[in-house]
């Protein structure tokens, strides 16, 4: 089996000027800056990878409060309302109330 991605990696080097956006109103996120040399990059993510890369970041940079921060009910909340506006289930319906 070809994969694209087999065996290959990207180094960008120390990387400045990092932004992370929303695109539109949809489920990717763009995740860039400016590594070396000058050179500009950006990775579209989805909205799941974000959600991994965020929550590695946090154990690998404050392990000794990664617990309280992951585990934290209203940071997941927050979190979920900035990724998620819609809601999980998507827009809200006006069906009718089932018995």
């Amino acid at each position: 089996m070809d994969n694209k991605f087999d065996g290959k990696r990207i180094s960008y080097g120390l990387t400045n000027e990092l932004f992370a956006n929303r695109k539109g109103e949809g489920e990717t996120i763009i995740l860039g800056g400016i590594g070396t040399g000058s050179s500009r990059w950006a990775r579209v993510l989805t909205r799941r990878a974000a959600h991994q890369l965020w929550y590695r970041l946090t154990w690998l940079l404050f392990p000794e409060k990664s617990t309280q921060v992951t585990g934290a009910r209203h940071l997941w909340i927050a979190l979920d309302k900035a990724l998620y506006p819609a809601g999980w289930q998507g827009p809200s319906t006006h069906h009718g109330k089932l018995n």
